[in-house]
């Protein structure tokens, strides 16, 4: 099951009305947004596509990032995981030293918690023509592990790109806002281990992300 989706795209001084006049970064969030169904490859394509289409009047965008998350289908398959979910993240940049982000990571009251990345990889082109031009030729996709209760704890979901911008936040948690399923919501707990049972993590990763694994790298050695 996905739960939430988000887009957020930074622009750093593109010369429009919409940004700060000290040319500071400036985040456009949608709002997250629950659905069933797999995310494949092609659907996160389309995305980056129509991203492309929407933001072409600020280019070129330094950067963007593209956000989904996936959390158990039920009770049991939470259990069988030790509390995980997955989220997935595709990164595209202008810079290629930007990429692969230093860090992914949660704030929990005056806390930094890092997520720990499960599999990873490059893309050979980040799309068509008008993709490279709007949004940058250099995207990177990484799987990670996520503890879903903190979903129910934290403040935001961070992330650090590999040089020129830190502290990128990728998704806000509203105070008192429903952040889980209504079955998982009460038995949110923090996972016994770092990682997952991985027989079962692979069938959640399997069912809600097909294409993904296959193309990257593997389960990160970390």
């Amino acid at each position: 099951m996905r739960f939430s989706q988000l887009l957020i795209i930074a622009f750093m001084g593109i010369g429009s009305a919409t940004v700060c006049a000290d040319d500071a970064p400036l985040h456009l969030i949608d709002g997250a947004t629950g659905s069933y169904g797999p995310t494949v490859p092609d659907s996160m394509n389309a995305r980056v596509e129509q991203a492309a289409i929407d933001y072409a009047a600020y280019a070129p965008v330094p950067r963007i990032a593209l956000f989904d998350s996936a959390v158990p289908k039920d009770v049991d398959e939470y259990n069988a995981v030790d509390g995980y979910g997955v989220i997935l993240i595709t990164v595209i940049s202008q810079e290629q030293d930007e990429l692969p982000p230093k860090r992914l990571y949660v704030r929990i009251g005056g806390s930094e918690v890092d997520l720990r990345l499960f599999a990873s990889g490059f893309e050979k082109v980040s799309g068509s023509t008008k993709v490279q031009e709007v949004l940058g030729k250099y995207r990177w996709d990484g799987l990670y592990y996520y503890p879903v209760y903190f979903s129910a704890k934290a403040q935001e979901i961070v992330i650090d790109y590999a040089k020129n911008r830190a502290g990128f936040v990728i998704q806000k948690f509203d105070e008192g806002a429903a952040m889980l399923p209504a079955f998982l919501d009460p038995i949110a707990k923090p996972p016994h281990s770092d990682k997952p049972p991985m027989a079962a993590f692979m069938k959640l990763v399997s069912r809600e992300y097909p294409g993904f694994f296959e193309t990257a790298n593997g389960p990160a050695q970390k």
